[in-house]
């Protein structure tokens, strides 16, 4: 995606959305708008670096954006999660559907309830997540009624669910521990059901009896 240039905010998730699928983005940069919401397609905008925020709270935008006429910003990390969350759903997202799932984020902060997925279908959108995104996409995949015992664990350990059962949680940053916290919770009291998906937790035989010693539940122990 180019920056330094104007453009649309349809065109931009677009192209965002094209330099996903290829790799994360790894510099940090800003939507830069006339603060006119909601967005259409259509709408100017200006993709720059980040402002600078100056003292007693001061935010002093890019120069060259001010003199485009823009006035608001939205941060590459929450356009990445819009773009991500219709990813997950079609391969070939068009500018409509892109700016208005944007919108809806920013008026509702959550996304449009989408139809219900197979578990082939889920397990797919586990396989594409970049867990250094973060959380979004996979309490989505927990959400789906489609959502098996061998999906929940997956993300389980995925995110760092060995740390959580051995109590080494300096390592597991808050966003998480919250996470893990809860699907510890819904998968020891049952909420995921077995299917015929297989899975092997990713665990040594000392692991394993480390963790039985700990009296942590069968559940999370055994392969399915």
């Amino acid at each position: 995606m180019e920056k330094y240039k104007v453009t649309t905010v349809g065109a931009l998730m677009k192209a965002l959305c094209a330099d996903l699928q290829v790799s994360q983005p790894d510099d940090a940069w800003c939507m830069y708008t006339a603060g006119t919401e909601p967005f259409a397609p259509d709408t100017p905008c200006y993709p720059a670096d980040y402002p600078d925020f100056g003292d007693a709270g001061f935010v002093h935008l890019p120069p060259d954006a001010v003199r485009q006429g823009m006035s608001a910003y939205l941060t590459d990390e929450l356009l990445c999660e819009v773009a991500e969350e219709v990813l997950t759903h079609s391969n070939c997202a068009d500018a409509e559907t892109l700016v208005r799932t944007l919108n809806y984020y920013l008026e509702n902060d959550c996304f449009p309830a989408q139809e219900g997925k197979t578990l082939h279908q889920l397990d797919e959108i586990l396989r594409r997540h970049e867990w250094e995104r973060g959380f979004q996409v996979p309490r989505g995949i927990l959400a789906e009624p489609a959502c098996d015992l061998s999906l929940a664990l997956e993300m389980f350990y995925c995110a760092g669910g060995y740390d959580y059962l051995e109590e080494n949680r300096k390592v597991l940053g808050t966003e998480a521990l919250v996470f893990l916290s809860t699907l510890y919770s819904h998968i020891a009291a049952g909420k995921y059901k077995r299917s015929m998906r297989h899975y092997a937790v990713p665990l040594t035989k000392i692991q394993r009896y480390k963790l039985e010693r700990r009296q942590v539940p069968a559940v999370f122990l055994t392969d399915l």
